[in-house]
């Protein structure tokens, strides 16, 4: 009986072989003494039976050595109550396999600890399934190490809630493949912070999507930077939206290239304010395109500089309305090339 069970010596327990410990019934398993359990085998832990396993106490959880919780089989560790998983300490945690990892349950993902779920290793983390992360807790996510973040595959992190990507650390976030970034959606790029966007790469910026870079709201925009602006292709700065054209600042106006220049829409450019057009380089004014021109309104047109306006080509010019010349400046008319 389990009186017995508990009579036993740890010396005793090391005595018994794996197929006596396999005889023993969850009631017994759970009478061992934690001081006692040291003398079961890793041999004697991997024959543990799922039922026998069910029966170990929290405290006998907590009680396993790392070798003896290495040996659990991911079968053994799927069966694992939520509260058997809250029992396990953090040099447990440290010692999961991947194996014993994409064993877990749902239920078993979302009950480890904080510090615990920091403690995992890189392997752990990378063998979790979308639906294992899907079950993880916001301070869970929180808890994520730079090195854990850098683990996160693909299918990983387009499992992340809104809340999820919302509640990544600016380091952990930066620590992301850009191959996960690129598939971020426009859900989870609305979610980011303005700090997160912030700390992004250019790698990651220029990874995104162009949904992705359309979905950025006017106070995501105002937190890149100029390199963040510049890293951005000529397809992504056509997908932004007339706000966000108006919400770069002055000063990151100049990582806008030519190229990029030339590809907005004169509904973009609309969107431009006075100062913006004011800040626009003379090669960038170049660049624009003689539709892109005619959309110009008098208000942009009487921000332009006396330089800008001397660079105007021929046919910039013959695009500008009627309503856009007489806007002109007289110093910005006597500045127009003689060509134009």
């Amino acid at each position: 009986g389990t009186n017995q069970v508990v009579a036993l010596t740890s010396g005793q327990i090391a005595s018994l072989s794996t197929a006596q410990v396999a005889a023993l019934s969850a009631n017994s398993i759970g009478a061992i003494e934690t001081a006692d359990l040291s003398g079961l085998s890793t041999g004697d832990i991997a024959a543990l039976r799922t039922s026998q396993l069910a029966g170990l106490t929290t405290d006998q959880v907590g009680a396993l050595s790392t070798n003896q919780f290495g040996a659990l089989s991911s079968a053994q560790v799927g069966a694992l109550s939520t509260n058997q998983i809250v029992a396990l300490t953090t040099g447990q945690a440290s010692v999961l396999t991947a194996a014993q990892a994409a064993g877990l349950s749902t239920n078993g993902v979302a009950a480890l600890e904080t510090n615990d779920f920091a403690a995992l290793s890189t392997n752990a983390i990378a063998a979790l399934s979308a639906n294992q992360v899907k079950a993880l807790t916001t301070n869970q996510i929180v808890a994520l190490t730079t090195n854990e973040a850098a683990a996160l595959g693909t299918a990983q992190v387009a499992a992340l809630s809104t809340n999820d990507i919302a509640a990544l650390e600016t380091a952990d976030l930066s620590a992301i493949k850009v191959a996960a970034i690129a598939i971020l959606s426009t859900a989870q790029v609305s979610a980011l912070t303005t700090g997160q966007v912030a700390s992004l790469a250019t790698a990651s910026i220029a990874a995104l999507s162009t949904a992705a870079i359309g979905a950025l709201s006017t106070n995501q925009i105002v937190a890149l930077s100029s390199n963040q602006i510049n890293s951005l292709g000529t397809a992504q700065v056509a997908a932004l939206s007339s706000n966000a054209i108006g919400a770069i600042q002055t000063a990151d106006l100049a990582g806008l290239s030519t190229n990029d220049i030339a590809a907005l829409r004169s509904n973009q450019l609309a969107g431009l304010t006075t100062d913006q057009v004011g800040a626009l380089s003379t090669n960038q004014i170049v660049a624009l395109t003689t539709a892109a021109v005619s959309g110009l309104t008098t208000n942009q047109i009487v921000a332009l500089t006396t330089g800008q306006a001397s660079v105007l080509s021929t046919a910039q010019v013959a695009a500008l309305t009627t309503n856009a010349i007489a806007a002109l400046s007289t110093n910005d008319f006597a500045a127009l090339s003689t060509n134009a």
